[in-house]
């Protein structure tokens, strides 16, 4: 019979999806979109996660929309982070995680971009990865989220790859990605 409401079954199948998935959470409750997020996140960095040029529209489309997270998140921690030590640290922790979930995200995808050359759907978001991976980590210096303890503090290793990619699209003639407007 009919199901309304059902949720869907790959929440980042597409952008369209994921837009759908996003704005079914509430807006009040921050950490219940934070951590069904990662939740998504992660389960796209899986070894055998089935990652595809629409899915990963839809992580750029998330990386968007989970600005206003962000941007809460931020709040909540300038807010109430001189009242509770644990506060602090749990909202700290959730802006970490976040910037995380999408990073190790964002190099799987790149580590599958890397097998396949020669598909042009995959190079034709290459430019847009890469620029997504540099704006995530110059925002993680400006808000000060760094964990040196877990080595995330290891900016030149995207500017290496950012290097790497560039030389390989002079190669194929194609042009430098510029960023996006939201850096």
């Amino acid at each position: 019979m009919f199901r309304f409401g059902k949720a869907p079954k790959d929440p980042l199948a597409d952008a369209k999806t994921a837009e759908r998935w996003f704005a079914s959470f509430p807006a009040s409750d921050p950490l219940a979109v934070h951590s069904a997020l990662l939740v998504e996140l992660g389960a796209l960095t899986e070894r055998d996660a089935r990652r595809a040029p629409a899915r990963l529209e839809a992580v750029f489309h998330l990386d968007v929309q989970t600005e206003a997270l962000r941007n809460s998140l931020t709040a909540q921690y300038l807010e109430h982070g001189n009242r509770s030590t644990r506060v602090e640290s749990q909202l700290w922790q959730a802006l970490f995680d976040l910037t995380q979930g999408f990073l190790l995200c964002y190099q799987a995808f790149e580590r599958e971009i890397s097998q396949y050359p020669q598909i042009n759907k995959w190079q034709l978001l290459l430019p847009q990865l890469i620029a997504r991976q540099i704006c995530i980590r110059a925002s993680t210096q400006k808000f000060g989220c760094t964990d040196t303890s877990n080595g995330f503090r290891r900016v030149g290793s995207i500017s290496t790859r950012a290097s790497r990619w560039h030389a390989l699209h002079k190669l194929n003639g194609s042009r430098w990605p510029f960023l996006p407007a939201a850096c």
